[in-house]
This record gives structure tokens, sequence and C-alpha cells, in this order.
């Protein structure tokens, strides 16, 4: 333990020895070291010491010093400390380092619209970093190696699989469910392990080169997104669409040949009313929890410029618009805050003497998207009755 300012605070010593009576030590709860006088310091209980360390190390996500800067600027520090000195954060993880270091969004609690992260790329203090877009990946490759173009159904509902979440693009990667699509998968991941077992090892890999891995023993084809070292590859899951870093012994060649028998199965859709909040923590966390992983109906509302999406959990007796739920989670929150700081009033209690604030901005898109929501819903309970009517009115005959 080491005092300072009266109070006590668990610390690891790192010097290996004193230099004139001066450590240097770690404070495990709070991450930072400091040179301290050894006589400030006194073992710690056994008892107090088996309580977990509260200190967890991260670094964030998506971004990188400038170019010719191996570390981050003083200019970058200095902001960043700015930004979350004695403020309250929320953090969203979105992947791990090889040493298990977690990679993470910062948001401010009272502004979880845009990420720390990217306020400071748009400061012109980092830059983010630079990944392959797939799309153009797809289409420079050669028509030899590359399968045909996924064709999508004509209708405007859909079986889907909920592979990935993508904060970083704001969008949700699907794959079709069915006879034509994930049961073909399915015969199609046969064919991959077949084709690993009889080919060679890899023994160099390409970025942007197709490649078979096995994962947990199951096996994908990836497309490389950058060569991290001499053991650790980056790839990204073709019929999956998630990305992940991979030891480059568990690649092998993939055959052109095996991988034209299937398109490419991963659709990146976005989700429609929530264009405005997808970066949400609490979007994130909704849609973790209601559709991540799970079998889905996919409303088609536009195809422009990408699809956009209403999902619906058809699994109860009661279908579930799940955008509605995310808009009316995070129309709720923010209601909450502002009324918490002060910022909104409910207009029954407006007066002339203290007009109502009303909803912020954020609210009424928030309202508006909820409205949009409810409407499409209404329309797609109608239809349904529409169809039922009509099947009795067909019966009648």
């Amino acid at each position: 333990m080491y005092s300072t300012d009266g109070s006590w605070s668990r610390a690891e010593i790192l010097s290996d020895s004193p230099e004139n009576s001066v450590i240097n030590v770690l404070y495990v709860d709070f991450g930072n070291d400091e040179k301290c006088e050894s006589c400030n310091t006194r073992w710690l209980s056994e008892k107090i010491s088996t309580y977990p360390v509260q200190a967890i190390y991260c670094t964030l996500y998506g971004i990188q010093p400038l170019q010719g800067e191996d570390d981050w600027s003083k200019d970058v520090q200095t902001k960043f400390g700015d930004i979350v000195k004695e403020e309250a954060l929320i953090a969203v993880t979105q992947s791990y380092t090889d040493d298990g270091i977690c990679e993470v969004d910062l948001y401010l609690k009272d502004d979880s619209k845009i990420s720390i992260n990217q306020k400071l790329i748009e400061l012109g203090l980092v830059r983010p970093l630079e990944e392959i877009v797939i799309e153009d990946s797809i289409s420079e490759a050669g028509s030899d190696i590359e399968p045909e173009q996924l064709k999508l159904p004509e209708e405007n509902e859909w079986d889907v699989y909920i592979s990935f979440i993508n904060q970083s693009s704001n969008s949700v990667v699907l794959r079709l469910v069915g006879e034509n699509y994930s049961e073909k998968l399915d015969e199609f991941d046969n064919e991959l392990e077949k084709s690993y077992q009889t080919c060679s090892t890899v023994c160099s890999v390409e970025v942007d080169g197709l490649y078979i891995a096995l994962i947990d023993e199951l096996y994908h084809r990836v497309r490389v997104l950058s060569i991290m070292d001499d053991t650790m590859i980056e790839v990204y899951f073709l019929d999956h669409g998630d990305t992940e870093k991979v030891n480059k012994d568990q690649l092998k060649t993939l055959d052109p040949a095996v991988n034209k028998l299937l398109p490419y199965q991963a659709i990146e859709v976005s989700l429609y009313g929530l264009e405005e909040i997808a970066t949400n923590p609490t979007t994130v966390d909704k849609l973790l929890d209601l559709a991540l992983a799970k079998t889905c109906v996919a409303e088609i509302i536009s195809r422009d410029e990408g699809l956009s999406v209403i999902l619906y959990d058809t699994g109860n007796d009661e279908d579930v618009n799940i955008n509605e739920v995310i808009a009316t989670a995070v129309m709720e929150e923010t209601e909450a805050r502002m009324m918490a700081q002060g910022d909104f009033q409910p207009a029954s209690i407006s007066t002339e003497t203290s007009p109502v604030k009303g909803l912020s901005n954020k609210s009424k898109n928030l309202e508006q998207a909820l409205d949009s929501l409810k409407i499409s819903q209404d329309k797609k309970v109608t239809s349904n009755i529409n169809e039922e009517e009509e099947v009795e009115e067909k019966w009648r005959f």
C-alpha cells in the first residue's frame, strides 16, 4: 500500500531496487505509475490483496497516430484528457488484441451519439485504421476466381440469420435462410472441409488473397485484410461478414473451383429508422440481445443505395418489431437523461411564464423514426388481415 494525500492506495512496486529511498509504483486500481518515498509504503494484508484489480487496460478501437508518428502526440493526449476528465464514460468493446486487451469505442455518458474515437478523427488529431473495402476488392479481383454475385429474393420479406453487428459502419450483416441459401451453405462447408484436408499448407499469404480457415473445428472461406506479423493475419469471413485475427497456420489456399460453387452469403444492411442512432450503445446492446445469432424476418423497406430493413422476431405468439423496440429504448433513455438534467419537461406542464423546451432534435428524430416504424408495422398487420380476408372470400365460393 502507498499513502498519498492522506489516503491509501494499493500499489505494485516496479523498481528492482530503490534509489535514494525513491521507488516507482503502479496503482493497480487506477492504472498510473508514480515515484514515491519508500517510507510511505506498507505491506498489503492478504485479505485486501484478494480483491480484484480494478484498472482495466484497453486501447481505442479503429484509430491510429497520424502519418509519420509512431505514438500518440502530446496534442492527442492533452485533448483526450480534456474530453474525459472527471466524466462518466461508456465503453463498448469491439474486439481484442492478441494480448487480450480490449479495443473499445468510448462515449461520454451524456453524449452517446458520437464516440470519442470519432471526435479525435474529426479534430484531425488521429486517423482511422486503414481497411480494405470488401466490395472494391471483389470488383477488382479476377472473375476467374470469384463466384457469381448472390441473387437476392424479389419479395420484400426474407427469413434471415443475423451473423454480425458491424458498429464501425453502422450496419448489420445477415444471411438468407432456406433451401437455396443456408442449406446450400451447409453443403458448401462440407466441400471446404474436403478441400482443406487435401490442400497443402500455405507457404505465403497475400493481402486480398482467398483462403480456407479452420477455426474451432469449423471451415470458413476468408479474404486476407492485413498481415500483422510473421504469424498473425486479419481476415474477413465472406459468408458471415465479421473479421478476426487468426494464426497463419490456420489457413490453406482456397481452390478457385471450390470458391465458385456458391456466392458469398454475407449481406450488409442498415436498420430502417435507426440510421441516426446506429452507434448509440443502447442500440448496440439491444441488437446484441434481440438479434445477434438469431433467425428473424427482415422486411425490405428500400433497396436504393443499399438495403434498409426492419427486423422482426417471429418466435413468439406476436411478432416483435426489433427496430421499434430499439428506437423506443433509446428515446426513453434520452428523455430520462434530459429530465434529470432539467432539459426536458412534459408538454402538459408548460406555462406562459415558463415555456416548455420539449424534445431535442435527437428526440424528435427518434419520435419520427418511431412513427415511421409503427406505420410500417400497421401496414404489415393490415396486409396480413387483407390476405386472410381474401383467403376467406375464396373459401366462400
